[in-house]
């Protein structure tokens, strides 16, 4: 059981007025402005799963239809952003031939071929576009330990499956909630073949997990996110800790970093709360001082412009931060302070959707930047 088990998906959003625009901050290198609106997606009869804050979704651009799965009822939400609609739900199976089993579900990988890879506690399961069950496969056990992950050890349950559907590429770490970071694993998916590439470049991230403990025992943790993105032959890993990126090529079989520095946040967080706590009250309580400090959103590409995009927040301060292709900081721009900052934003059709929840309701903020010509 790795530790992200452990982390509390209750994520709070904050509302955000119609058509804002900016106050731009225009460099030499990079000129931008742009607006915001907040749209509502029309649900019908339904009632969208929101609890995990879209915790368990996933976009595929080129239908432009956004997945999002309620773990407790195995019911896949189908999501036309084109036309923000619900298009259908898709009762997953739990038992039979094409069961997912009970597992407690962590995340899901949708590709354009309708494939869909489904990540719980127990493994890596893969169904075809019309639901039956491909395989298993385990994150942990002997047939990986023989080429040689550590007995003690698994592959992280937040991994990323490459466009073609044949690798995963995740963290491998010590089991157990405190487990220690060890490097990337890449595992081929149709004949299981491993490899890994040892390092400690994630370890840092214990340094700002909150456990509560009870007899000793630890009972719930708030670890610090870990983000990655493919784009095209890389990986891109960020964290919500510390202002850098890791990027391991796998053409190259390299890993290697990139640090950023921020004129407007911290670029690491400051870690001035307890970690170990014996009530639940506590662990709240150091959790909202954790939440007060420094987050750095995931990277999110544009293809059409080959930049990247992040949001990140540090009490009243929201920021967008823009990248080139080549993970070059090119600008920082101020967002309005109840700006929502989100875990899983998307960027389709030239713009940026953040979850918004709006009375239980489904609805996103939309940033669209508007590039100087």
């Amino acid at each position: 059981m790795t530790r992200y088990l452990y982390l509390l998906l209750a994520i709070a959003f904050i509302s955000c007025s119609s058509e804002k625009e900016s106050e731009t901050e225009k460099t030499a290198a990079f000129d931008f402005t742009y607006t915001i609106d907040t749209v509502m997606v029309d649900a019908g009869e339904h009632f969208f799963f929101l609890n995990w804050g879209l915790g368990i979704s996933d976009l595929v651009e080129e239908t432009q239809l956004l997945y999002n799965l309620n773990p407790n009822s195995l019911l896949l939400e189908v999501v036309d952003l084109r036309n923000l609609s619900l298009k259908e739900t898709i009762q997953l199976e739990k038992e039979g031939p094409n069961g997912l089993g009970g597992g407690f579900v962590v995340g899901i990988d949708k590709k354009a071929s309708g494939d869909l890879f489904y990540f719980d506690v127990t493994g890596l399961n893969h169904l075809k576009p019309d639901g039956t069950k491909v395989g298993k496969i385990e994150l942990e056990g002997e047939l990986l330990t023989s080429q040689g992950l550590p007995v003690d050890a698994t592959l992280d349950i937040h991994g990323v499956v490459s466009e073609d559907g044949k690798t995963l590429i995740t963290p491998y770490e010590e089991i157990g909630a405190k487990g220690k970071m060890l490097g990337l694993a890449v595992l081929t998916l149709d004949d299981i073949k491993l490899k890994l590439i040892p390092s400690d470049f994630l370890q840092y991230l214990e340094d700002f997990e909150i456990y509560m403990q009870e007899n000793g025992l630890t009972r719930v943790s708030n670890p610090e996110p870990l983000y990655m993105l493919q784009v095209g032959e890389q990986l891109i890993l960020n964290t919500s800790a510390k202002n850098e990126a890791w990027i391991y090529d796998r053409a190259t079989d390299s890993l290697f970093q990139k640090s950023f520095t921020s004129h407007l946040t911290s670029n690491v967080k400051k870690g001035a709360y307890e970690t170990i706590t014996e009530s639940m009250e506590a662990f709240k309580e150091e959790g909202k001082k954790k939440a007060s400090e420094v987050n750095f959103g995931p990277l999110v590409y544009d293809a059409e412009h080959k930049l990247f995009w992040r949001f990140s927040g540090e009490g009243k301060t929201k920021v967008l931060t823009v990248f080139d292709d080549e993970l070059n900081l090119l600008t920082e721009e101020l967002l309005p302070e109840n700006f929502g900052i989100g875990r899983k934003p998307y960027f389709l059709d030239g713009m940026l959707y953040q979850f918004l929840n709006i009375d239980d309701e489904l609805a996103f903020i939309r940033l669209k930047p508007i590039l100087e010509e």
